[in-house]
């Protein structure tokens, strides 16, 4: 940055917001030529943030979502995926973290600072954008997308209803939601893709090698799939301690299915609201506690929350996390 103004003050604001020096007029060419040499050479020191998101194998319908999704974060560091139903939601955010320095951006974040913004370098930030626009959440969003570009930090932020993005739109200040006005849309479930296949491909992906199925095992989870309303991430967690087996037996992987079936939410709506939010709230959580090979912190980060308040749900629900932490430890 370059001023006839200089300050001790105007000159660690200028730092603050990325400037690399503070030059006073008048300047020599020489000194400018030498700034400029030293932060080219910090510059192609750091690492960069801009090497494609990958996902290995990943399911075809999704391709063409990693591929959009690369070239908006390339050109504009932000983008926004609008998934119209929850079937690749969970399954995608999750893959699109792994490997990869990453952040949630949840309504309880605390108002950011630069420093924090620093310490993000070449970050991947993620937040879920509800049907009600959060104020909080709004700002620090806004304030991130300002020093993304200097800070090579990645923002993706994930909504379901198109129409709560009018809530958000004044909120988050004009230049991210002219970003966000052209959202990525993920597609629906293709009924023309057999389960099965979909399944196999997904595990695929979670394994990072190729899956050889009969085609019997194929049909038991098509058959099973008539009656279950499941995400693409409950179908491979499920399956996943099988998906290395030599050969598939039709009759454990119904039995694998079974064992995590969903609970009908339809008994909740015979409950008061307050009793059916908490008793989802535990269902939710204990299916993530059943997760023993990810730390606290990953299933935090999953469910959104901040790792303290993720310890104060838990304990208001009852639940415990004491073997999960003697695993961590």
């Amino acid at each position: 940055m370059i001023s006839g103004h200089a300050t001790i003050e105007t000159a660690v604001e200028a730092t603050h917001h990325g400037a690399f020096g503070f030059l006073e007029k008048p300047i020599s060419m020489q000194k400018l030529l030498d700034v400029l040499k030293k932060a080219i050479e910090r510059y192609r020191a750091q690492p960069k943030a801009e090497t494609p998101l990958t996902v290995s194998r990943v399911p075809r319908p999704l391709a063409p979502v990693i591929d959009a999704l690369n070239a908006k974060l390339q050109h504009d560091h932000a983008a926004l995926l609008h998934f119209p139903e929850p079937f690749y939601e969970q399954w995608l955010l999750r893959h699109l973290g792994e490997g990869r320095h990453t952040v949630w951006l949840t309504t309880e974040t605390p108002p950011l600072s630069v420093d924090q913004v620093k310490q993000w370098r070449s970050h991947l930030v993620f937040a879920n954008l509800g049907e009600r626009a959060n104020r909080m959440l709004a700002k620090n969003l806004s304030f991130l997308y300002q020093y993304a570009a200097v800070h090579q930090v990645r923002l993706i932020a994930a909504i379901r209803a198109w129409d709560a993005f009018a809530q958000w739109r004044p909120l988050v200040g004009e230049k991210l939601a002219r970003v966000w006005e052209d959202p990525i849309v993920v597609p629906k479930r293709d009924e023309s893709i057999a389960l099965g296949t979909l399944v196999q491909e997904a595990l695929e992906a979670e394994l990072g090698q190729p899956l050889a199925w009969p085609e019997e095992a194929k049909r038991t989870i098509e058959r099973i799939a008539l009656d279950a309303e499941w995400t693409l991430d409950g179908w491979t967690q499920a399956l996943l301690p099988l998906a290395t087996e030599d050969r598939l037996d039709p009759a454990a992987i119904e039995r694998a299915l079974q064992r995590n079936q969903p609970e009908n939410v339809s008994t909740l709506f015979a409950l008061p609201l307050k009793e059916a939010r908490e008793a989802f709230e535990r269902l939710y959580l204990e299916r993530l506690l059943a997760r023993t090979d990810l730390p606290v912190q990953r299933l935090a980060d999953l469910a959104g929350l901040e790792r303290t308040h993720f310890y104060r749900k838990l304990r208001q629900l009852g639940l415990s996390l004491r073997r999960k932490e003697e695993d961590d430890a």
